[in-house]
């Protein structure tokens, strides 16, 4: 008597393969740096005639120091000032689902209008990353040496720019894992009352995947969109009000056959949803304007080591 088999059932009576009930997310940087305060919020520009956020930048409040004068007459000091100005920008991304492809999925854990709407926050934090790391290689000062692994040196050569510089914390660093791998690799010889410390799990979950912990009084962060560029990648760290954002948040009206998601929170993303009858799917177009820009270079130091 022949067997019934579950091979001889496949065609008909049992699948090859049955589909889990819920989509898992690919491995991925979710990292959220706008989110960690290390990068100055300067307002919106809004109401102001430009897409540039021009940043004012004055010395005061002992940018110029007071001297011995006597009883002579005190001669004028020129006040020293600079600007910095930040253009914002549309970031976008697109996803077109057709009707069949929605409705034969699984339920609501499968790709859904509302399961993509819901991922344009981590693509515009992933946009965002990118646009810090692009001014973060702009430093005008670096340390580290091209084609050599990091190191703790390098660390705190990065770290003496901020005392130099007499920069006020609070610190932040922004490097890709390859330099975080190669500075914890020199960092285990290191001897002495310094130590890295990471901070108790709650502590690392309420900041979000990337925040590595703390390691003289610098917040360290790892970002796979740091800068690759002649052989190195590109990290930084500097202190709060070397680096600024500005955004832009359009008035949209919706027609007939759209709708709009805003998600919860301050971020500038925006999501809208519309219909393309004449496809048969629909358009879910995440939005928002931004822009990152250095605001002062005395606040920050590059680290350019080897990738």
């Amino acid at each position: 008597m022949a067997q019934i088999l579950h091979s001889l059932m496949e065609t008909d009576l049992r699948l090859a393969a049955a589909l889990d009930q819920e989509v898992r997310v690919l491995l991925t940087d979710q990292v959220s740096i706008r989110d960690s305060g290390a990068i100055l919020y300067t307002g919106t520009v809004n109401g102001t005639g430009s897409d540039t956020k021009r940043i004012r930048l004055a010395g005061l409040d002992g940018y110029d120091a007071m001297s011995s004068a006597g009883e002579s007459a005190v001669s004028n000091t020129s006040l020293t000032d600079a600007s910095a100005d930040i253009a914002v920008a549309r970031l976008a991304l697109r996803y077109d689902l057709h009707d069949l492809a929605e409705f034969t999925g699984t339920g609501t854990g499968d790709i859904s209008v509302e399961r993509l709407s819901k991922s344009m926050v981590g693509a515009f934090n992933q946009g965002f990353n990118a646009l810090v790391a692009n001014v973060v290689d702009d430093f005008s000062t670096n340390v580290g040496t091209s084609g050599v692994d990091m190191s703790a040196d390098d660390y705190y050569d990065a770290t003496y720019q901020m005392d130099l510089n007499s920069v006020p914390g609070p610190y932040y660093a922004g490097l890709h894992g390859r330099q975080i791998a190669d500075f914890k690799d020199s960092w285990r010889a290191e001897s002495g009352p310094v130590q890295w410390r990471e901070d108790a799990q709650n502590v690392v979950a309420l900041k979000g995947q990337g925040y590595q912990g703390e390691l003289l009084n610098v917040g360290v962060w790892a970002m796979s969109d740091i800068v690759a560029a002649g052989g190195n990648r590109e990290g930084g760290l500097w202190g709060l009000g070397a680096l600024g954002y500005a955004d832009g948040n359009p008035n949209i009206v919706t027609g007939s056959g759209s709708a709009i998601v805003r998600p919860a929170g301050d971020s500038p993303v925006y999501v809208e949803i519309q219909r393309d009858a004449d496809a048969g799917h629909t358009e879910i177009v995440g939005n928002a304007y931004v822009g990152v820009a250095i605001l002062e270079q005395g606040r920050g130091v590059g680290i350019v080591t080897d990738q």
